[in-house]
């Protein structure tokens, strides 16, 4: 391969197009995750195909520039001269998605404003205003603010599907839960930002389930001994699971000891009946 590749750099400035062609064939290749030697020749074409890319690109613009000067064309030779806006719209676009899978919502959300104003000025295309649209729904997700983000997804979203797992949530059965996701799987779980919530979802069914029903046990699956012991750390469980006898022990809730609160409120009263006797001592001197 890094023969190919010495190939294709020879190429890039005689015959880009061969150039290309052979840089592309080694992207597309396959190479097993342990094969790191391979990965690495695969991340160099991937830049090579790039950089050839953007010098015909730039080649191909300046020769139109050219070429409307000669005509005379000073409307074209400006517009071919302008900066790309829609591609602008993109890359931003682009990097508002990149900060959100990198759970930096506070940048996804600059570089989504960002995108929004640009794309304000000019025409953009159905496709690019939807994928602006599913982003901004995405980041009210995030912020918990699925009221907005329902007014950009109510095209988007399947209606019977969040349907089922709003019954379910209501009813607060786990089974139905499950049930809605292998029925309508290709509209929940296959999408990584509504899987993300729903997961968050079944956790908190999962959390309310076992606060109202907790009964001594000889055996559970694990998922649910994982739930209870993250319940017993985050203290919403007072209790300790037994490994040894199998079961779950329940604390009954132990009153809040409120003696040390009211021995600071008795001192801080007596502090000001001393100083009210002492003004009034010092009035009869």
């Amino acid at each position: 391969m890094a023969n190919e590749l010495e190939v294709a750099e020879e190429l890039a400035n005689s015959s880009p197009e061969q150039a290309m062609e052979l840089l592309s064939s080694i992207v597309k290749r396959d190479f097993e995750a342990s094969d790191e030697e391979g990965i690495k020749m695969k991340e160099q074409a991937i830049l090579n195909l790039g950089k050839t890319w953007r010098a015909n690109q730039v080649e191909l613009c300046n020769e139109c520039i050219e070429w409307a000067m000669q005509e005379k064309r000073t409307f074209l030779r400006q517009a071919l001269e302008l900066d790309d806006k829609a591609l602008l719209v993109e890359v931003q676009l682009l990097e508002s998605k990149v900060y959100h899978n990198l759970s930096n919502i506070p940048k996804s959300r600059a570089a989504l404003t960002s995108a929004r104003t640009t794309a304000n000025g000019i025409y953009c295309a159905p496709k690019l205003q939807a994928s602006l649209d599913q982003q901004s729904g995405i980041l009210h997700a995030e912020e918990k603010d699925f009221k907005t983000a329902y007014s950009y997804f109510y095209e988007a979203f399947e209606l019977v599907s969040m349907k089922s797992i709003a019954n379910a949530s209501h009813n607060r059965s786990l089974s139905e839960f499950q049930q809605a996701l292998n029925t309508f799987k290709e509209e929940l779980t296959e999408d990584p930002i509504i899987r993300t919530h729903l997961d968050a979802l079944y956790d908190n069914l999962l959390e309310q389930n076992l606060s109202r029903i907790i009964e001594p046990f000889a055996r559970v699956q694990n998922v649910v001994e994982k739930k209870l012991s993250q319940m017993i750390l985050d203290k919403k469980l007072h209790g300790i699971l037994d490994q040894g006898s199998g079961v779950l022990v329940v604390f009954n809730e132990t009153p809040v000891d409120k003696t040390y609160e009211n021995t600071l409120e008795l001192i801080h009263e007596m502090g000001k009946v001393v100083d009210a006797l002492y003004s009034k001592a010092k009035k009869l001197q």
